[in-house]
């Protein structure tokens, strides 16, 4: 695959947007706040996220109240948004995209990402951004119950040789109640390292801390690093420095619990590296609460890591 460059002086410019419209508030904030100049070509993923008589869940129904007069390009069929993103991209020279990760699930985004690489021909630069959530307390109850955990897609399923060496496994730490801990006991890895966020509300370190037992799990508790969320770019300098550290002698496997921003970086890492580096998804439902979902309102930050493609 190809290399990407970090931009760091930064072209504000935005041709193109790319979004969601999920149930979550927050899926539309950059949209409204950032993304409604008309001279911009937006893009959006529908989520149709309504219950079985057609109501909205939580605020998807504001959502599309918010996007519709921005008059945006809306597909609720995957494959077909990415044909529209592909036409998008294809009619403009030197695109500046901007893509709002925050509410999309980490299958699509992983697709995403692949399509990106794939029409880097067309990109002058690739914003990713992020608008994290406003802390709501998890309850801790109950393990919750796994839903699927595995490669997040076929592609990120790795080389052919590749359990064929000691597996290191890279985790971000999330708030969900022991999701690390059931990942480190099933894989059985030979090194583990752990990527812990902090940096947007201290409420969250305490809960961080609770839902992972306290990191216990850590061997080595000199591998457990600490991350700022709001500085996306050593995350990603530093993630992409292990993993070529340790994919020498080892099978690397990426499992980005946590924040989306965490998400998008290893994939990003594992796009470049293809196909050595695994990404594994971990998905979950409520044991207490199964057949429920949560808002989420966004703390009104933005974080973003800004790249272009090398020659």
């Amino acid at each position: 695959m190809s290399e990407i460059i970090p931009v760091l002086d930064v072209d504000d410019r935005t041709t193109v947007f790319v979004g969601c419209i999920g149930y979550e508030d927050r899926s539309t904030y950059l949209l409204r706040e950032r993304f409604s100049d008309p001279g911009i070509v937006r893009i959006l993923f529908d989520y149709r996220a309504v219950d079985a008589l057609g109501v909205g869940l939580c605020s998807y129904d504001r959502n599309v109240e918010i996007a519709e007069p921005l008059n945006p390009k809306c597909e609720c069929d995957f494959t077909k948004f990415l044909e529209l993103l592909a036409s998008g991209l294809e009619a403009q020279r030197d695109a500046n995209l901007v893509i709002d990760i925050t509410s999309f699930d980490r299958a699509k985004l992983a697709k995403l990402i692949l399509e990106i690489f794939n029409l880097k021909n067309a990109l002058s630069q690739v914003r990713l951004m992020y608008s994290p959530r406003v802390f709501e307390p998890l309850e801790m109850v109950k393990f919750d119950v796994v839903q699927s955990f595995g490669p997040v897609l076929p592609e990120f399923f790795g080389s052919a040789d590749g359990f064929e060496k000691p597996l290191s496994l890279i985790l971000g730490a999330g708030y969900e109640y022991g999701k690390a801990v059931g990942a480190v006991d099933t894989l059985e890895p030979d090194h583990i390292y752990c990527f812990r966020p902090t940096g947007t509300d201290p409420r969250f370190d305490r809960h961080i801390d609770l839902a992972n037992v306290n990191f216990g799990f850590m061997d080595n508790q000199e591998n457990l690093f600490r991350y700022d969320l709001n500085d996306a770019y050593s995350l990603y300098s530093d993630l992409r420095r292990l993993v070529q550290y340790e994919s020498v002698e080892h099978s690397v496997l990426l499992l980005p619990l946590g924040p989306k921003l965490f998400a998008a970086l290893c994939l990003l890492v594992a796009t470049v590296q293809h196909p050595m580096v695994m990404v594994w998804r971990h998905s979950t439902v409520s044991a207490a609460q199964p057949e429920t979902i949560a808002d989420a309102k966004t703390t009104g930050s933005i974080v973003e890591f800004a790249f272009h493609f090398s020659d």
